[in-house]
């Protein structure tokens, strides 16, 4: 992995081009949503019409047609209850299916992915996050989420030109608003009192750029970066799956071994009892010294794990904010970024998404304009 400074100087020079070289895209986004949220008319078609006394009137007609397509109007339940119907129900063949389908419940998967979807509809590129929310109290391995990002809060490697963001392009990251004075504790909790700056850029003017919030002024961002490198990957098989063997048996029957394989593994962000682990480099390092110090403990001969080497694309993820690097590591997922794009048409002429309100506005237009010049004409008709 990239060493800090490396990783903000990198999301800096990425995140500076690409607000700096998508503004056709961010206007087709403003355009976008202003038509979905009925602010269809422009100031200058306001002012003409205004000036010769015609009637300006909306009839949205692309919002109900948007959320119709995406789904978008899903609507959570309030608890989750499975019943069987199968008299010859088999817990244990069923349980994993269940577990997925209570994982995607209590993420709030549907909702979120639906508002996504709306997103991509909308103005051609939408997206959702998902992480381990590690603060539930009562739930000691995390409780999974799922977010819906706002597309004028992200950005991504417009090299992947209309193919699948998540997989494909070197980076992508999204800005996450909270309020100044909790993301002030947040970054103090994270750096200490008197940190090192690294430099990173402030987004702020270019992600409020077209958002009328009256209180701007007390919103800040958490930058989530992500990216992937080639690297020397390490295929490493399990050395504790046999139970058999004697470091099998050890982390079974020994309290200080199995919290120190604990460890590593949650900070390598691995299950033990998996068959083989994908490491780099650096982790693959990080796990054979736990190997060697569970093998001075235990008194057995210490012996490296197999492995084969290869090259390969690793998944990285990091938090930046007011130019601090917060936290920085291998991604949860190794089969793509964590930020899930969902993209529509992609216009290889302006290099720009497009939704179904692009084709949308125009009969919205028409149907605007039309609207407006019949109610005008009744009312003269009818002296009111």
């Amino acid at each position: 992995m990239m060493k800090p400074e490396q990783i903000i100087a990198e999301f800096s020079k990425n995140a500076t081009d690409f607000f700096s070289t998508t503004s056709i895209q961010r206007q087709e986004l403003y355009k976008s949503y202003a038509y979905r949220d009925s602010h269809q008319w422009s100031q200058q078609q306001i002012e003409d019409r205004q000036r010769v006394n015609k009637k300006i009137t909306v009839i949205n007609m692309a919002a109900p047609l948007i959320r119709a397509v995406s789904g978008s109007e899903i609507m959570q339940d309030k608890k989750i209850e499975y019943v069987s119907t199968d008299p010859n129900y088999d817990g244990q063949a069923d349980v994993m299916n269940d577990a997925a389908e209570y994982c995607q419940y209590i993420s709030g998967y549907k909702s979120e992915q639906s508002l996504a979807r709306e997103d991509a509809a909308t103005c051609g590129i939408g997206a959702t996050v998902t992480y381990l929310d590690m603060t539930k109290k009562n739930a000691i391995a995390g409780v999974p989420v799922v977010e819906r990002i706002f597309p004028g809060f992200m950005g991504y490697d417009s090299s992947s030109r209309g193919s699948r963001i998540n997989e494909k392009a070197r980076w992508c990251f999204y800005a996450d608003p909270v309020a100044v004075d909790t993301l002030t504790e947040y970054v103090q909790e994270k750096v200490g009192d008197n940190p090192k700056a690294m430099g990173a850029g402030d987004y702020k003017a270019y992600l409020m750029s077209f958002n009328q919030q009256e209180n701007a002024f007390n919103v800040d961002f958490i930058y989530h970066y992500f990216w992937w490198e080639y690297t020397d990957l390490y295929d490493v098989a399990n050395p504790f799956l046999n139970a058999r063997n004697r470091l099998g048996q050890h982390i079974l029957e020994d309290e200080d071994v199995a919290n120190i394989i604990g460890e590593v593994a949650a900070e390598l962000s691995i299950d033990w009892e998996a068959s083989y682990w994908t490491l780099d480099k650096g982790d693959y390092v990080k796990l054979n010294n736990a190997i060697e110090s569970v093998s001075l403990l235990v008194d057995i001969p210490f012996i490296k794990p197999e492995y084969s080497k290869r090259k390969g694309k690793c998944y990285y993820r990091a938090e930046i904010a007011r130019g601090y690097l917060l936290s920085a590591g291998r991604s949860y997922t190794q089969g793509g970024h964590m930020l899930n794009f969902i993209t529509g048409y992609f216009d290889e002429i302006m290099s720009v998404y497009y939704g179904l309100m692009r084709p949308i506005r125009y009969i919205q237009d028409a149907l605007n304009i039309s609207t407006s010049d019949f109610l005008g004409y009744a009312n003269i008709v009818t002296g009111k």
